[in-house]
């Protein structure tokens, strides 16, 4: 997510949640294939109050991405302060799949998360020292072998600037491949997936939304780091100019976001592929919510 001047978007709300709502039906409904289970982890950086992560609309659009992922072998956890991430990570050690950190962005930083060197440090004062100048490193021993980061956030993984926040994410954590956007992002990410050696679903790639001006949004494809190398080989996206020019302020163009993505990403990318194939199997319960 990243920092402009305000954006409304006029969007189809009634339709598209009746959609939403209607693949939520249809997951439901579709058997599932029992795999061992994975662990995915929301870290929601975005402050309460913000207009633009904390809002009902987006709430009810990221749940829906959580409850997909429940539906394909994920444990899913949220945390919305970084005290609870941290307190958590400390008495659970256990070892993480996915990692999802969302909040407003730019190329060098993602909410308090800023680049120092070769590091990541935060600014979060209500962490310890510690955790603000070793947070983000104490991720890599969590993190296991093939794992994958999103950054949930605008520009993060723009090519202009070559030592992106992607980048140097990807350096700290090199098992993990971290997935970031070039663009202004307008809504949550979509997960599309493909099958895996034994034939269970695995996250293919991640889109992002983003809408020039008064042109429709449109997904498209991440940048994806691993170990400092941009693998997608993808031509660099200019950074806007009113985002160089002057100090930016926090906008709202982040308004819905599942429900557009997975009618593109998760019906195409995931469904032709999924309840095509699926075997017949109960659907799990054992996600977790917790830090509200």
């Amino acid at each position: 997510m990243g920092d402009t001047e305000e954006l409304e978007l006029q969007l189809p709300k009634n339709q598209l949640s009746e959609h939403g709502k209607l693949l939520a039906e249809g997951m439901q409904i579709k058997p599932s294939i029992p795999t061992p289970k994975k662990r995915a982890y929301f870290w929601l950086k975005a402050k309460p109050g913000d207009e633009a992560f904390r809002t009902k609309s987006m709430s009810s659009d990221r749940e829906m991405n959580m409850d997909l992922l429940r539906r394909v072998g994920y444990e899913v956890t949220i945390f919305k302060t970084n005290c609870a991430f941290f307190d958590h990570i400390e008495k659970d050690p256990s070892m993480i799949d996915l990692l999802v950190v969302s909040g407003h962005g730019h190329p060098y930083l993602l909410e308090d998360l800023k680049i120092r060197g070769e590091d990541i440090v935060s600014t979060d004062l209500d962490l310890t020292e510690d955790e603000r100048e070793n947070g983000f490193k104490k991720l890599k021993p969590l993190l296991n072998k093939d794992s994958i980061v999103v950054l949930d956030a605008c520009l993060t993984g723009n090519k202009s600037v070559r030592t992106n926040l992607a980048m140097v994410a990807s350096r700290i954590l090199p098992q993990s491949r971290v997935f970031a956007s070039q663009h202004v992002t307008t809504y949550e990410p979509g997960y599309m997936f493909k099958a895996g050696e034994k034939g269970e679903p695995v996250i293919d790639t991640i889109m992002y939304g983003h809408s020039e001006g008064d042109n429709p949004i449109k997904p498209v494809s991440p940048t994806i780091y691993q170990d400092g190398v941009e693998t997608t080989k993808q031509d660099a996206v200019p950074i806007p100019p009113e985002l160089i020019a002057k100090k930016p302020s926090k906008y709202k163009p982040y308004l819905i976001g599942a429900a557009i993505l997975m009618g593109v990403a998760a019906v195409v990318g995931f469904g032709m592929w999924y309840f095509s194939n699926a075997q017949e199997a109960p659907i799990g319960q054992n996600s977790t919510l917790a830090c509200y």
